[in-house]
């Protein structure tokens, strides 16, 4: 029996450092134009990839200022995979139109977590 190989791209979490989150994707794609888009929330898709996640210490910067959430970002499972990472704000909305973000994990021990990005296939201290 042959096994057939091929110039494919490993998976996001054979490339990934092992113990980085994944980011997936993020809603609002910050790519997109966000149309339909309500305003309080930022969701990242991940991997924990064997992190273990402080989730509620991870901080979002909107446009170069720190968000104060609603309440602590959280994990929820909206898929059976993969943990959505949810950030909130209620008042006042983030903004609609063009903006940019950025979010630093931290592990539960207060250590920074590296992040994978897994659509440009790199490494670093922020998401954005």
């Amino acid at each position: 029996m042959a096994l057939a190989t091929g110039g494919a791209s490993p998976s996001p979490a054979a490339a990934a450092p092992k113990g980085a989150p994944i980011f997936l994707g993020v809603i609002p794609d910050p790519r997109g134009r966000r149309i339909r888009w309500s305003g309080d929330q930022i969701n990242i898709n991940l991997d924990l990839n064997g992190a273990v996640l402080d989730a509620g210490a991870s901080t979002l910067i909107v446009n170069g200022q720190q968000i104060k959430l609603s309440t602590p970002a959280n994990l929820v499972y909206l898929a059976p995979a993969n943990p959505t990472l949810q950030m909130l704000r209620n008042d006042p909305r983030f903004a609609k139109g063009e903006f940019s973000f950025e979010t630093a994990l931290l592990g539960q021990k207060g250590a920074s977590l590296q992040i994978y990005d897994a659509t440009s296939n790199k490494t670093g201290d922020k998401y954005s």
